[in-house]
């Protein structure tokens, strides 16, 4: 019981900082997007940069309460490019193939990222414990 009350308070507590993340990213793809007009997927490349260097900062203690290191932030930051690459185009294929809007394309992508995200974040810092 103790094991999945920890596992639960680890979960909220990413979501919230991911959420967070979200937030300054999505702002970020907005104003992009929007006001200088970038096309998606350098906008994507640019705001889900900033939004991961912001969730790395909040989940390696609050979540997983580990201590920022290199290594694991080299990990980290390696991990997510992969996947902002991987979804960047993706954003940019819903928006060119499928004619979506920019952001709904970005939200459409957000629940795959999140769990991707949240399970290797939980693989990675189990090892720096």
């Amino acid at each position: 019981m103790r094991q999945l009350l920890s596992r639960y308070r680890q979960f909220v507590t990413f979501f919230l900082g991911s959420g967070i993340g979200v937030t300054v990213d999505m702002s970020i793809f907005f104003t992009l997007t929007q006001g200088v007009r970038f096309e998606p997927w350098l906008a994507n490349t640019i705001s889900a940069g900033v939004g991961i260097v912001t969730v790395y900062l909040l989940v390696t203690r609050h979540s997983f309460r580990v201590d920022q290191n290199v290594t694991s932030f080299v990990l980290f930051i390696g991990w997510y490019t992969t996947t902002i690459i991987t979804f960047s185009w993706i954003i940019q294929s819903l928006v060119t193939v499928w004619a979506f809007i920019p952001i709904l394309a970005k939200i459409t992508t957000l629940p795959f990222s999140f769990g991707s995200n949240y399970l290797f974040s939980r693989f990675l810092f189990a090892r720096f414990r």
